[in-house]
C-alpha cells in the first residue's frame, strides 16, 4: 500500500490495519472532496484500483442515474464543512448495483481547519426495494407444486385429505 496514496499511513500501524481490513467500504478526500484513498473493501467491492479512485475518479462506480444528485449533495456536504449523508448506488466489480448510504465526516486540526474527510459506505435496503422482493416471493409461492395433507381416520373409516394446516384437527 503506497503511503502517498493512504494518508493514514502515518497513523499507528493498528489504526492502519484496522481501516484496511474493516467490512465497510471506507475512504478519505482532501478538504475539497477529491479522493485521497480507499480502503481494501472498498476496492474489492468496486474492482477498481487505487489509482482508479484517485481524484474525482471514483465517481465513474456511481450509478449514472444517481451521479447528478448525489455529486449535487457531496459539494453541499463538503461546502458546508459539516458531517452529513447523501445516497448513491455503487456499482460492484461484476457490474451489479447496490443503494449505499454514504457517510462523510471532516477531520479538523487544532485550528478547526479541516484536513480531510472519513467517508464510509453502508450498504442499504430502501424500502422501494421490498415490492421487488415482495414480488420475488409471490411469484416462488405460485411456482410451488400444491399439496394436501392425508391423515388416517378411526379404522373402518375413509382417509381425509386435508385443506390448510390450520383446519386440521387431532385426531
Amino acid at each position: 500500500m503506497s503511503a502517498a496514496f493512504w494518508p493514514l499511513a502515518s497513523y499507528h500501524p493498528v489504526v492502519q490495519t484496522a481501516l484496511e481490513t474493516i467490512p465497510v467500504l471506507i475512504c478519505t478526500a482532501r478538504p475539497d472532496g477529491a479522493a485521497e484513498s480507499v480502503n481494501k473493501c472498498w476496492r474489492d467491492y468496486t474492482g477498481l484500483a487505487l489509482d482508479e479512485a484517485k481524484g474525482h475518479a471514483w465517481v465513474s462506480a456511481v450509478h449514472p442515474e444517481d451521479l447528478e444528485g448525489f455529486a449535487e449533495k457531496w459539494h453541499t456536504i463538503i461546502a458546508s464543512g459539516e458531517p452529513g449523508d447523501a445516497e448513491a448506488r455503487l456499482r460492484r466489480f461484476n457490474g451489479d448495483y447496490r443503494r449505499f448510504l454514504v457517510r462523510a465526516v471532516p477531520h479538523r486540526d487544532g485550528s478547526g481547519s479541516i484536513t480531510r474527510w472519513l467517508v464510509r459506505w453502508y450498504a442499504t435496503n430502501k424500502v422501494e426495494d421490498i415490492p421487488q422482493a415482495g414480488a420475488q416471493i409471490r411469484q416462488l409461492k405460485m411456482s410451488c407444486v400444491p399439496f394436501s395433507i392425508t391423515r388416517q381416520c378411526s379404522p373402518g373409516r375413509p382417509s381425509q385429505t386435508g385443506g390448510p394446516i390450520s383446519s386440521m384437527s387431532a385426531g
